[in-house]
């Protein structure tokens, strides 16, 4: 008895999976291709206002630096360009972070990162290393991680 209600529970479990990755209808996949284009140009829109910033900072992270779950102007990057500007700078704050990222990938996608911006940063925050923990890596491959990027930074 305790197996069948395994197996059916197990059943059910991978049916919704299954259904819920299904592809969207017609009207969603709209909705999403109206969004994308608007990041397109929300995208532009940021690196004429990086390039035309007196300071550039890039907030180089995982989803603290994200903004994982909140609205877009909500995150880290967002408010610490907007408490720079009341304070009298003027200054773009770039949001780099990714949900999810760990040293190791953060090291991989540094160089993408800083090719793609208008021009060099004033100064990256670096906030990695929590999914390292999380994910039971090594203390010492974080470190290393980290040090390579910063070293990348420095040239």
């Amino acid at each position: 008895m305790l197996k069948n209600f395994f197996l059916y529970g197990f059943t059910l479990a991978v049916l919704q999976l299954l259904i819920a990755c299904g592809a969207a209808p017609e009207a969603e996949q709209s909705v999403l291709k109206d969004v994308e284009t608007d990041r397109a140009a929300d995208a532009g829109d940021q690196a004429a206002a990086a390039a035309e910033a007196e300071i550039l900072i890039v907030a180089f992270g995982d989803s603290l630096y994200a903004g994982y779950g909140l609205d877009q102007k909500e995150g880290f990057a967002p408010e610490l360009q907007a408490a720079l500007k009341a304070a009298g700078k003027d200054v773009r704050v770039h949001n780099a972070g990714v949900s999810g990222d760990t040293t190791a990938a953060g090291l991989r996608r540094m160089d993408f990162v800083l090719d793609s911006l208008p021009r060099q940063p004033d100064l990256v925050i670096l906030g990695l290393g929590g999914n390292d923990l999380l994910r039971g890596l090594k203390p010492a491959d974080t470190r290393a991680n980290m040090e390579k990027m910063v070293q990348k930074l420095e040239k």
